[in-house]
């Protein structure tokens, strides 16, 4: 018997896409050259019947790859785009690279720095400020290469747009807009919040003297106190959707709209302590 080192086949340390994984390796014996197949007992279920031999397992990781189309179930995309990311991002060629633990990350061909973080956990994407490669600082635009060993550096990071193009696994895209969402309103909440106890507060002496609240009833002035004047009067079951749609429109007319409904002032009161030509 003969040993032939190049033809050493390692699926464990890399296994395909599938979940397969197994030892190859191929000798010289009696003039032929004999192919070599080592595997466990479930590596070897696996390559008779696929991932349907662990499916039942939801511990096991090793059909992560599919469990991650089924994750992609309620995303808005077209068919289109849901094939070709299925085509791209599963069953194109791969890209293995290492953590400093020693830890294994199987992503798409063409993943960047960014993705890798994303993978490993969500807050460490959303919470890395850069990337060392192999020991040495790269941008987070670095396209990973098989064998790369990536240190993601985190603690002072806040993502930013820009990472936006530099992502090619589409959960790190998913998670990216996410964060930008529950930013977006939060600022908007937080605007309309200002804007309405702004108004509360301009108008608390038009209002206490207009309103047909009971006589007693605290006028309100804040955007907390007005909750529960909302009720049926309104639209807004809550003050945070009201604060957060103002936040969005800037709308003055829907601001006059929900006070007067709220608090029981003509709202031709307010229009008039306002000015007509204030932009709505």
């Amino acid at each position: 018997v003969e040993p032939r080192p190049q033809g050493v086949k390692d699926y464990i340390s890399f296994p395909k896409p599938n979940g397969y994984k197994s030892l190859h390796s191929s000798v010289w014996f009696g003039g032929e050259n004999v192919e070599v197949q080592i595997r466990t007992g479930s590596m070897h279920r696996v390559a008779n019947w696929g991932v349907a031999a662990h499916w039942g397992y939801k511990a096991d990781k090793s059909c992560d790859w599919l469990r991650g189309i089924r994750d992609w179930e309620n995303d808005d995309v077209s068919s289109r785009d849901f094939v070709e990311s299925v085509r791209r991002e599963l069953l194109g060629k791969r890209v293995f690279v290492f953590l400093r633990n020693g830890k294994i990350l199987n992503l798409c061909r063409g993943a960047t720095a960014v993705d890798a973080a994303f993978q490993i956990h969500t807050e460490v994407g959303l919470g890395m400020h850069g990337v060392e490669i192999n020991g040495e600082r790269r941008p987070l635009s670095y396209e990973l290469r098989n064998g790369d060993v990536v240190n993601v550096l985190t603690g002072e990071g806040r993502p930013e747009v820009e990472w936006m193009r530099f992502c090619k696994v589409r959960s790190s895209r998913a998670k990216l807009r996410g964060y930008f969402r529950e930013k977006q309103r939060e600022s908007a909440l937080e605007a309309g919040e200002i804007l309405l106890a702004d108004f509360l507060a301009v108008h608390k002496e038009t209002i206490e003297r207009e309103t047909y609240l009971p006589s007693g009833d605290p006028i309100p002035a804040t955007a907390a106190a007005l909750g529960p004047y909302l009720g049926n009067r309104t639209q807004f079951s809550c003050v945070e959707d009201l604060c957060e749609e103002l936040g969005k429109r800037r709308d003055r007319r829907l601001l006059r709209g929900v006070v007067s409904k709220a608090l029981k002032v003509p709202l031709s009161v307010l229009e008039e302590r306002e000015g007509k030509e204030t932009p709505a």
